[in-house]
């Protein structure tokens, strides 16, 4: 699943937990992702949390928004 904004344009993005149930991840709260080789998700209030996905995988759908996002931006200002 991509990723998207929500209602404060948070960076928030769908991941699986080890046991394939969905979390929405507001990126805004994560302090760092490591592979362990498991992937490890540790937020600024110090919770962790084990994702199937790759740190490749995670790396690249927050890439993916910030693009679309500066794409829309730039489209929406005047020239």
């Amino acid at each position: 699943m991509p990723a998207h904004a929500d209602k404060e344009n948070r960076i928030v993005i769908f991941l699986t937990r080890l046991d394939k149930s969905l979390v929405l991840v507001n990126f805004d709260t994560v302090k760092y992702i490591e592979a362990t080789p498991d992937t490890v998700i540790s937020f600024v209030n110090g919770d962790t949390m084990i994702a199937v996905e790759s740190l490749e995988e995670i790396d690249s759908r927050v890439l993916q928004y910030k693009a679309r996002l500066l794409s829309l931006t730039r489209s929406e200002i005047p020239p």
